[in-house]
């Protein structure tokens, strides 16, 4: 579990913003069909999804 965008900065060592800023690129650039669950207090993935990574 990721918990909230406060608990996940700290966990990687970033600001809460940047939390925000990957994530909207993620969103964005990438697809990523990411949703803060309040429930779960998490980020997850609404559907199902995977990431290819080309060279």
């Amino acid at each position: 579990m990721t918990g909230s965008p406060k608990q996940l900065a700290s966990k990687l060592s970033m600001t809460e913003r940047t939390v925000y800023n990957y994530i909207a690129f993620m969103k964005k650039a990438l697809n990523a069909p990411i949703v803060y669950d309040y429930h779960r207090m998490s980020y997850i993935y609404n559907n199902d999804g995977e990431f290819k990574f080309i060279r």
